[in-house]
C-alpha cells in the first residue's frame, strides 16, 4: 500500500478551478482572484470514490493527474484504472494504476512508457491477466502495439500480437479477445478495425470487415454487439450499432443511429448504447437509446444534453459518463444514474469535465475521466479563497472575464471584458463590498479595462479605451472612490495592460510607442500631474507586467532588449531609468513578477517559459535582488499569469494542471522560497541566573533568515514536560504580560528560530531562578485616610511589613499617582517626617508605601489622602539698619536660618528681647526658633523685604506673658489697629508706662501722648510694665 507523496513546493491543496486565473490580489489573508472560470469543485483529481447513493466523493483518496478512460474491479474490492495519468497521489503511476478496497495506491506499477501517445483506453480482467489495449507501442520498456497482457504483479507476460493502431475497446469471452479499434492488421493480417485474437496472441478467424472504427465491443452469448463510427459491417449497411456473431456471422439486426455508438451495456435483455447520436431509425434519442433484443428501439428516452462515452448497469440502474451538463434537464454534470423508467436518479457526483469511467463494487463507485474536481459553487469569472483554501460567499458574478484586481479601503476593484456583474451594468470595471454586494461606483469605458490599481484613495485603470464617461482619457486613467475622473490625464497612442503606483507616479507597459507625444517604447512612468518623466526602457516587445519594488522596476513581457542591451522577457531598472545588472533571462514570456521580503528579498516571475539563463525552470522561479536563480522549483506544467502573496504562502493562479507533480488546477498555494533560519542566540537571561523577577523580559540576538521565534518556558531542561509558556514572537525580545512564573523556583527557556516555510533546532537550554517573594503591602496609620488640618511638614507612619528591609514612600497629587510630588526610598523605619517645602497650603494630597526586600519592591498599598492646613504669606518690608519686626503667623519653618534663608546675605544680625542673637555670616544662632508673639531686631545691610509661610495666628487663643520691666513683643492682629484700643488689656490698671517703635514713636499713656498711632502688622514693639502682666490682643 502507498500512501500520497507529499509535496516540497504545494500546500494543501483543496479547489478545482475549471478556467484560467488570471489575476488575484490577497487581503487580510484571503484571495481575490477574477479569470476564465465559471466553477470552482472540490478538488479530486481525474478519479476518486464517491458514494453510491448521493454521488459526494469520499475525501482523503489519492489524487490522479490525468485522464481515467476505464476502471476495471480488480476481484479484491479495489480497482485497475487505466488512461493517460503519470501520477496518483504524487507518485508516478505511468497510464496504470491499482487502488485497494481502502481507497489506497498500491505497489502494482506496470509503466506504459512507449509510444507518441501512449494511453491505455479499455482493460479487461481475465482469469489472474490483465489485458489493455490502447494507443501504446510498449509497456515496461518492452514493445508492446496497442495491446499488452499484464500479471497481478505488473509484469508483461509474452502475449505479444502485432496491430498497426490503435485499440478503443476490447472484451473476452472463451479464451478469445474481441478487439474494436482504428487499426487495419492484426499479426500481418487484415482486419479492418476489429478483430479477434486468442489469449495465446493467435489471430482467430472473427472479422467484421467494418468500414470506421469501432469504439465499443460487448458479448452476449454467441453475439458480439458492435458500436462506433462504421455504417457497413460485413459488406452490409449497418449505422453504427450491429452484431456479428461469434462464428463471424452477421446478424440481421439493424437499428439506424446518426452518429458514433460509443458506449454498449446489456442488461435484462435489453441493449443500451450511448454516444455521439441525436437521432435512432429517424426519432429522436439524445445520446442515449434502448432496444430489445430483436432490435426494437424501446420508448426509454431520457435526454442528456452532450455526448455519452460511457454507460454500464450497475444494481438497477444504469450509469452514465460523458460530456454532457444536464439529463432529463436536471443538473448532471459529467454523470448520472438512470432509472428503469429514464427517469434521473439522485446521485449526482457533478465533475467539471468530462465522465469516462463508472466501476461498482457494494456501496461504493468508482468515477473516471478527464476532471479535476467534483461539486464544488458556480463562480462566472471572479472569485474569493480563504487562507484554508476554502471558496468564500463572495460572488459578484460578473458576464465575462476579469483580468485586473486590486483592494483599497474594504472594496475589491475588478477590470476585465465584461459589461455586467449579475444583472446590473458595470462596464468593463467595477468594486465590490467585502461582503460581496455592489458599489454605486460605475463608469463607462468605451472598451475593455486590462489592468486596476487602488491606492491612496485613488483608482488607477489601462486598457484599450479611449474614452471614460465619454470624456477622452486614451487608454489610462485616474479616477476618485465615487468613480468621478480626476483632471489627471496622459496619452500613449495603444494599449496599456500593465500599471503600477509609488508616490504618486505611475509606471504603465503595454502595446504602445508614443506618451504625450514622446517617444516610449512599451514602458513609460507619468507624474501625479500626468506629465511625462524621463524613465524610457525603450522595450523592443510587449511589456505584460510591471512591478514598482524596494526603488526598483521590474518588467516582463515578449521583449528580448531594453536600452539597446540584451535582456530577454525581463529586465529590473532602478528609479532613475538606469538599466541593472539583474538579468534572470528566461527564454519566453514573463506574464507576472511579485516581490516579498522573507528571508530576504525575492522577486517571483510567473509566465510561459522553460528556462531561466540556460537552467530549467518550467512557468515559475524565483530570483534575488542580485540575479541569483534561487532552487525553487513548483514547475506548474502551463502558464502562470498572476502571483500574490501572504505571510504564509505565496499564491499563483494560470493555466496550468499541476505544480511540482501535485494537481492544483489553475491556483495553487505555495510555499515561499526559504531558507533554515539560523540558530538563535540567547543574550538574557543569562544561564544560571538568580534573583530574576516573575514578570521577566527574555532577549535574543536576531537570526538570519528568521521572521520569528517561538519562545518556550518549562520547568525541565528537555522540556518533556508541557511548557508552561510556548508562543510565537515576531520580535527578539518577549516580556512576560502576567506572571505565569512562582517565586524562588527554577526554570528553563529556549527559542526556536522560524520563518513562514522552516525552522532552525532549538538554542540552547538556558535556566533560571526567580526572585524571592517581595513582602506585602504596608497598611497606613498616619495621616488617616480623608485626615485634614495636617501641616505642611507631616510625620508619615505605617506598620512594619513582614520580610521588609526598606521601605518607599510616594506622594501624589492625584489619586491616580499620575503627578508625583515626591518618592524617597530606602527608608529603614516605620515612619517619616517629611521636610518642609513639598506640601502647599490647603491642599488634597495622597500617600502610599511599599515595601522592599532581595526579591526587589512589592505591591504598593492602598492610597490614604489627605488635605493640609491653610498657610499663609506675611510679607514684612526691611529698611537698611535696624527694624524691629513681629509675625502674626505661626511659621511652618520656625528656625530663624529657614525664616531668613532667602534673605541671609542682607542680614547682618538678629536680636531678641533676652540678647540672644541670630548672626548668619558666622553661623551663630542662639535664638533657634522664630516666637511669635515676640518682637525681633533686625539689621540689614540693604532694603529686602521678607516673606514667612505658616499657620494664622488667633490674637485672642494666644496671650503673651510679660515681664515687669522692658518687653519686646509681637503684634498678633491681621490688620492695624490704634494701639490705645489693642493694649486696652493692660492699660486700665496703670501698669503700662510707655510703648515705643522701631521709628521712636511712642504711646505714653499716663500723659495722653500717642504718637505711634495705629499698631501695623510685621512690627515689633518695646513696651515697659510697672509689674508682671498678660497682654490679649483683641481678635482679628
Amino acid at each position: 500500500m502507498v500512501q500520497n507523496a507529499q509535496s516540497n513546493y504545494l500546500l494543501d491543496s483543496n479547489l478545482a478551478f475549471n478556467g484560467t486565473v488570471r489575476t488575484i490580489v490577497n487581503h487580510n489573508g484571503i484571495n481575490y482572484m477574477g479569470g476564465t472560470f465559471t466553477k470552482i469543485s472540490f478538488l479530486t483529481g481525474s478519479g476518486t470514490i464517491v458514494d453510491g447513493a448521493s454521488g459526494e466523493f469520499l475525501p482523503g483518496y489519492p489524487k490522479i493527474n490525468g485522464k481515467i478512460n476505464v476502471a476495471i474491479p480488480d476481484g479484491s474490492g479495489g480497482w485497475y484504472i487505466g488512461g493517460e495519468f503519470t501520477r496518483v497521489g504524487g507518485f508516478e503511476r505511468n497510464r496504470l494504476a491499482q487502488i485497494d478496497a481502502s481507497g489506497n495506491l498500491t505497489s502494482w506499477a506496470p509503466s506504459v512508457d512507449i509510444g507518441r501517445y501512449p494511453y491505455v483506453y479499455d482493460m479487461v480482467k481475465y482469469g489472474n491477466l490483465i489485458f489493455v489495449s490502447g494507443s501504446f507501442q510498449g509497456i515496461n520498456n518492452d514493445f508492446r502495439s496497442y495491446m499488452a497482457c499484464i500479471d497481478l504483479n505488473g509484469n508483461l507476460t509474452p502475449f505479444k500480437p502485432k496491430i498497426d493502431d490503435e485499440v478503443f475497446s476490447i472484451a473476452i469471452a472463451n479464451d478469445t479477445i474481441y478487439a474494436g479499434g482504428n487499426f487495419r492488421y492484426i499479426n500481418d493480417v487484415k482486419r479492418d478495425f476489429s478483430g479477434a485474437i486468442s489469449i495465446n496472441g493467435t489471430l482467430a478467424s472473427w472479422y467484421p470487415e467494418a468500414n470506421n472504427y469501432v469504439r465499443s465491443i460487448e458479448i452476449e452469448g454467441n453475439n458480439i454487439y458492435l458500436g462506433g463510427a462504421f455504417t457497413r459491417l460485413k459488406g452490409e449497411t449497418v449505422n453504427r450499432l450491429g452484431i456479428v456473431k461469434t462464428n463471424g456471422l452477421l446478424e440481421p439486426w439493424f437499428p439506424n443511429v446518426n452518429s458514433v455508438v460509443e458506449s454498449i451495456s446489456i442488461k435484462n435483455s435489453k441493449i443500451y448504447v450511448g454516444g455521439r447520436f441525436t437521432k435512432v431509425n429517424n426519432l429522436n434519442r439524445l445520446y442515449l437509446a434502448s432496444f430489445d433484443m430483436s432490435g426494437i428501439l424501446q420508448n426509454w428516452a431520457p435526454t442528456a444534453n452532450g455526448n455519452v462515452f460511457f454507460i454500464d448497469y450497475f444494481g438497477d440502474k444504469l450509469y452514465a459518463a460523458g460530456a454532457f451538463s444536464k439529463v432529463n434537464n436536471q443538473e448532471r454534470a459529467g454523470f448520472a444514474s438512470i432509472n428503469d423508467d429514464g427517469t434521473v436518479s439522485d446521485w449526482n457526483p457533478s465533475c467539471n469535465g468530462t465522465g469516462l469511467a463508472v466501476s461498482m463494487i457494494g456501496d461504493d463507485i468508482f468515477i473516471g475521466g478527464n476532471f479535476t474536481g467534483l461539486g464544488g459553487v458556480n463562480r462566472n469569472y471572479a472569485a474569493a479563497i480563504d487562507a484554508d483554501g476554502n471558496f468564500t460567499s463572495w460572488d459578484p458574478n460578473p458576464n465575462a472575464e476579469v483580468s485586473g484586481i486590486s483592494y483599497m479601503n474594504g472594496k475589491i476593484y475588478i477590470a476585465g471584458n465584461f459589461t455586467k456583474l449579475g444583472a446590473i451594468n458595470r462596464k468593463y470595471l467595477a468594486a465590490v463590498r467585502l461582503d460581496g454586494t455592489l458599489c454605486p461606483f460605475s463608469i463607462n469605458p468605451s472598451a475593455a479595462v486590462y489592468a486596476v490599481k487602488a491606492k491612496n484613495d485613488l483608482i488607477y485603470i489601462g486598457g484599450n479605451f479611449s474614452k471614460i464617461n465619454n470624456t477622452d482619457r486614451k487608454y489610462i486613467a485616474v479616477l476618485d472612490t465615487n468613480g468621478a475622473l480626476t483632471p489627471w490625464s496622459s496619452s500613449p497612442n495603444a494599449s496599456v495592460y500593465c500599471l503600477d503606483v509609488n508616490d504618486g507616479d505611475i509606471y504603465i507597459g503595454g502595446f504602445f510607442t508614443m506618451v504625450n507625444g514622446s517617444q516610449r517604447n512599451r514602458v513609460a512612468a507619468i507624474d501625479s500631474d500626468g506629465n511625462l518623466l524621463p524613465f524610457n526602457p525603450d522595450a523592443n516587445n510587449s511589456i505584460l507586467s510591471i512591478l514598482y519594488y524596494k526603488g526598483r522596476i521590474y518588467l516582463g513581457g515578449w521583449f528580448s532588449s531594453v536600452m539597446g542591451t540584451p535582456r530577454s522577457r525581463l529586465a529590473a531598472f532602478n528609479e532613475k531609468g538606469n538599466l541593472l545588472d539583474w538579468n534572470p533571462s528566461p527564454d519566453n514570456t514573463v506574464w507576472t513578477i511579485y516581490g516579498y521580503h522573507e528571508p530576504f528579498d525575492v522577486i517571483y516571475i510567473g509566465g510561459d517559459f522553460t528556462k531561466l539563463s540556460g537552467q530549467d525552470f518550467l512557468n515559475l522561479a524565483a530570483v534575488d535582488l542580485f540575479g541569483n536563480i534561487l532552487p525553487w522549483k513548483p514547475n506548474p506544467d502551463r502558464p502562470v499569469y498572476a502571483l500574490a502573496g501572504s505571510p504564509d504562502a505565496i499564491s499563483s493562479g494560470g493555466d496550468f494542471r499541476s505544480l511540482d507533480n501535485s494537481l492544483s488546477p489553475n491556483y495553487a498555494l505555495l510555499k515561499y522560497y526559504t531558507q533554515i533560519p539560523e540558530i538563535t542566540i540567547l543574550i538574557s537571561p543569562e544561564d544560571e541566573a538568580l534573583n530574576q523577577p516573575i514578570i521577566n523580559t527574555f532577549v535574543w540576538e536576531p537570526a538570519v533568515f528568521a521572521s520569528h521565534y517561538q519562545l518556550q518556558i518549562g520547568t525541565d531542561p528537555n522540556f518533556v514536560n508541557l511548557p508552561l509558556l510556548d508562543i510565537d514572537v515576531y520580535s527578539i525580545q518577549y516580556t512576560l504580560p502576567d506572571s505565569i512564573l512562582d517565586y524562588s523556583s527554577q526554570y528553563f527557556w529556549r527559542v526556536k528560530s522560524k520563518n513562514s516555510q522552516e525552522n532552525s533546532d532549538w538554542s540552547e537550554v538556558r535556566s533560571f531562578t526567580t526572585q524571592i517573594e517581595p513582602p506585602a503591602p504596608p497598611a497606613l496609620i498616619s495621616p488617616e485616610n480623608e485626615e485634614e488640618q495636617v501641616d505642611l511638614a507631616p510625620l508619615f507612619v505605617w506598620y512594619e511589613s513582614l520580610t521588609a528591609t526598606s521601605y518607599t514612600i510616594e506622594i501624589s497629587s492625584d489619586s491616580d499617582f499620575s503627578t508625583i510630588v515626591t518618592t524617597i526610598s530606602n527608608l529603614n523605619d516605620t515612619s517619616f517626617e517629611l521636610p518642609g517645602g513639598f506640601l502647599a497650603s490647603l491642599t488634597q494630597y495622597w500617600w502610599r508605601m511599599r515595601a522592599s526586600n532581595a526579591g526587589g519592591p512589592g505591591l504598593w498599598s492602598t492610597p490614604f489622602s489627605f488635605t493640609t492646613k491653610e498657610y499663609i504669606i506675611q510679607e514684612i518690608q526691611l529698611g537698611m539698619g535696624w527694624n524691629l519686626i513681629s509675625l502674626n503667623i505661626f511659621a511652618a519653618e520656625p528656625a530663624l536660618e529657614d525664616i531668613f534663608s532667602e534673605i541671609n546675605e542682607d542680614i547682618e544680625i538678629v536680636k531678641d528681647n533676652a540678647g540672644n542673637i541670630y548672626f548668619p555670616e558666622f553661623e551663630i544662632n542662639t535664638i533657634g526658633n522664630w516666637n511669635f508673639k515676640e518682637g525681633y531686631s533686625v539689621y540689614t545691610k540693604a532694603i529686602t523685604s521678607l516673606e514667612v509661610v505658616g499657620l494664622p495666628v488667633f490674637p485672642a487663643d494666644n496671650p503673651i506673658s510679660l515681664n515687669a520691666g522692658w518687653n519686646q513683643i509681637g503684634y498678633l492682629r491681621n490688620s492695624a489697629m490704634n494701639i490705645e484700643i489693642a493694649l486696652e488689656d493692660i492699660t486700665d490698671d496703670n501698669n503700662l508706662v510707655i510703648v515705643k517703635d522701631n521709628a521712636g514713636n511712642i504711646y505714653f499713656p499716663e500723659f495722653g501722648i500717642n504718637t505711634i498711632g495705629d499698631m501695623i502688622p510685621g512690627q515689633g514693639y518695646q513696651l515697659f510694665i510697672i509689674q508682671a502682666d498678660t497682654l490679649v490682643y483683641p481678635d482679628n
